[in-house]
């Protein structure tokens, strides 16, 4: 995973002081590349050249949940500012999540995928509370 490449939305920066959740609509990238055996519950196939997005995790936060609603079944890598690698395929029903409690102030590299491999479109979102396992249809 090339974790400091430039993402594919986008930075954000997402702290305490965060008023609204970041939820972002985004095509995910068609892969061959499996994920399979990168990590604890890493699974599926993602494009490992650039993260989607990349969140600035500021001081103070109690917990860091990032999740993905799509058409497909979604999956989750997100590599810490430590190198530390958080993965996850089916948190809520097919839709991935990954909650890192009391998370160090860094940046964090998402990379979304699906388990066939096939893409499609997804919602991404940022919180600390309850994600909305909602998709958002509008780009």
């Amino acid at each position: 995973l090339d974790a400091t490449a430039e993402p594919v939305i986008g930075r954000i920066e997402f702290g305490p002081q965060t008023a609204i959740d970041p939820r972002i609509i985004f095509d995910i990238s068609p892969s061959q590349t499996e994920a399979f055996g990168m990590g604890e519950g890493c699974a599926g196939f993602v494009n490992v050249s650039q993260p989607d997005l990349v969140i600035n995790a500021l001081e103070g936060l109690p917990q860091l949940m990032v999740y993905a609603v799509g058409d497909n079944d979604g999956t989750l890598i997100i590599a810490g500012p430590d190198g530390r690698l958080y993965c996850n395929d089916d948190f809520e029903q097919l839709n991935p999540g990954v909650m890192i409690p009391n998370p160090m102030p860094g940046d964090y590299a998402v990379f979304v995928g699906t388990y066939s491999g096939n893409g499609g479109m997804a919602t991404l979102g940022v919180t600390i509370a309850n994600p909305q396992w909602v998709m958002d249809r509008e780009h």
